[in-house]
C-alpha cells in the first residue's frame, strides 16, 4: 500500500498534542477516518505543538498527543487513556503499515502537524484495559457540562463563543491523571481493546447502555439516606442520654423495686447482677466494665462516636471482663439502661 517511506523523526508530547515536524509522504492515498475539528489548543507556540478537539460519530473526541478520550454526551459517560501507536513506532516496515494508527502529516499555520487516522486500521497497542467513568464531582460535572455545550453548540465560531468552556476542558485535558488513568468520575466499566480498530473503539464506547447522571443521582440518594440516618441515631443519642441521666437522678426512687437478679450499672461504668439486698446496702456480682475513661457513660455520657454506622438505633462500646462480688451502697448504682448477659 505504501511505496515510499522516507525518514522518520517523530516527538510526540504528552501535553503538547501533536509531534515534531516528520518528512514522512504517502506513497499511495489513504482514507483517513473522518473527525470534524472543533478546537486546536496550541501548547507551545515555539515548537508549534497541538492539542485537539473533534466530533465523531455522536461522540466528542480528546486527543493530547499520545493520548485519546472519548466522550459520549448521550450518556454522559467518559473514556479515556487511550494510548494508539504512531506512524514510525515499529521498526519492521510490515508490521508498520499493518498496525500503525497515527499518521502525523507535515502542516503550515498553527500547528506543525497534524494528526490522521487511516480507515479501519487495527493496533495491537492500545492500553491492555481501559476504563470508562460516570463524574460525580463538583468539578468533573463543569468538565462534563462544558464537553456538553462544546458538542451541541450550533453557531459559527466555537473558539470565540465558548471560550470560558474551552478553558475548562483545557485544564483537564492538561492533567496526567485524565489522560492516562482517567481520574473522571466512578469506573461504571472496563475494556481491553486489543487489536481494535479507532472505529470500533468508538462504536463500543457509544454502544455502552447507561443512563445520564445516574452515578450523581445515586450518591445524591445515598447522601441524603445517610443524612437521615444519622440524624436519627443523633436524636435516639440525645434521648437516650437524657433519659439515662434521669435514671441516675432518680435512682433513689427507682432503686425501691430492685430484686435479685436485676441488671445494674455504677456510675464508674461497672455493670453486672443483684445478688442480694440488705436494707441500703446491695450485694453485685460484677460481669464487666466498659472501656471508658469518663464516669458516667451508662447515665449520659454516651459518645457520638459509639453510634453503629450501619445499624439503626444500635450503640457500640468496648468492655472488659470483671468477676467480683462485692457488696455496696444502694445509691451507688441504677437500674442498668442496656442489656447484657
Amino acid at each position: 500500500m505504501f511505496k515510499k517511506i522516507l525518514s522518520l523523526s517523530i516527538i510526540v508530547f504528552l501535553f503538547g498534542g501533536c509531534a515534531a515536524q516528520t518528512d514522512f509522504t504517502d506513497g499511495e492515498p489513504v482514507d483517513y477516518v473522518d473527525l470534524q475539528k472543533l478546537h486546536t489548543w496550541q501548547t507551545n507556540p515555539k515548537l508549534r505543538t497541538c492539542k485537539n478537539l473533534y466530533k465523531y460519530d455522536g461522540l466528542l473526541i480528546i486527543n493530547t498527543g499520545q493520548f485519546w478520550g472519548f466522550y459520549n454526551p448521550e450518556t454522559g459517560l467518559f473514556t479515556t487513556g487511550f494510548l494508539l501507536p504512531y506512524r514510525n513506532e515499529y521498526r519492521n516496515q510490515y508490521a508498520d503499515k499493518l498496525r500503525a494508527v497515527h499518521y502525523f502529516l507535515k502542516k503550515d499555520g498553527l500547528c506543525a502537524v497534524e494528526l490522521k487516522i487511516p480507515v479501519n486500521r487495527k493496533s495491537s497497542r492500545t492500553r491492555s484495559e481501559v476504563y470508562t467513568q460516570d463524574p460525580f464531582n463538583s468539578y468533573d460535572l463543569q468538565v462534563q457540562k462544558a464537553m456538553d455545550t462544546v458538542y451541541y453548540y450550533s453557531g459559527e465560531n466555537l473558539s470565540k463563543d465558548l471560550e470560558s468552556e474551552l478553558k475548562i476542558i483545557e485544564r483537564k485535558l492538561s492533567d496526567t491523571n485524565y489522560q492516562s488513568d482517567n481520574g473522571i468520575g466512578k469506573v461504571v466499566s472496563s475494556h481491553s481493546y486489543g487489536w481494535k480498530s479507532f472505529e470500533k473503539i468508538a462504536a463500543i464506547v457509544k454502544g455502552i447502555d447507561w443512563e445520564k447522571h445516574s452515578t450523581l443521582n445515586k450518591k445524591r440518594l445515598e447522601a441524603a439516606a445517610s443524612k437521615k440516618f444519622y440524624s436519627q441515631q443523633s436524636e435516639y443519642l440525645e434521648r437516650l442520654n437524657s433519659d439515662a441521666s434521669n435514671n441516675w437522678g432518680n435512682r433513689k426512687a427507682n432503686n425501691q423495686n430492685l430484686s435479685r437478679g436485676a441488671k445494674v450499672c455504677s456510675f464508674d461504668n461497672y455493670y453486672g447482677f443483684v445478688e442480694d439486698i440488705a436494707n441500703d446496702k446491695v450485694k453485685v456480682m460484677w460481669k464487666g466494665k466498659v472501656h471508658e475513661k469518663v464516669n458516667g457513660y451508662f447515665f449520659g455520657k454516651i459518645n457520638n462516636y459509639d453510634i453503629d454506622s450501619k445499624v439503626l438505633y444500635q450503640i457500640n462500646f468496648e468492655t472488659k471482663p470483671v468477676n467480683d462480688l462485692t457488696w455496696t451502697s444502694i445509691s451507688n448504682i441504677a437500674k442498668c439502661p442496656f442489656d447484657f448477659n
